[in-house]
């Protein structure tokens, strides 16, 4: 892959991070029990998964296809930043997946 893919990969990845910092994660511990769980990469934020609370058929994905690919190739800077979290009530969770 050419140089330009890089800078189009990373491009992308400050683009999600920059979006994640802007809508924020769901606090699991703030929602009620029995709430479906939200869970997100750890590189860029973006939402990887939602689970029902009692889960355990397999784990839920700690990165996105996205920054997996990067990590892959060995350009992903290995950054984890910390995102705010939404911390709302539960019965008004923000539709945090695009469409």
């Amino acid at each position: 892959m050419s140089e330009t893919t890089k800078e189009g990969l990373l491009e992308a990845l400050q683009e999600r991070r920059e979006k994640s910092m802007e809508v924020g994660q769901v606090d699991n511990a703030s929602l009620y029990a029995g709430s479906p769980m939200y869970y997100y990469c750890k590189h860029c934020g973006v939402q990887v998964a939602v689970k029902p609370e009692d889960w355990y058929e397999d784990p839920p994905p700690s990165t996105c296809a996205d920054c997996q690919e990067l990590l892959d190739k060995g350009w992903h800077d290995g950054e984890k930043p910390e995102f705010p979290l939404w911390t709302g009530p539960a019965g008004r969770i923000p539709n945090l997946v695009d469409e």
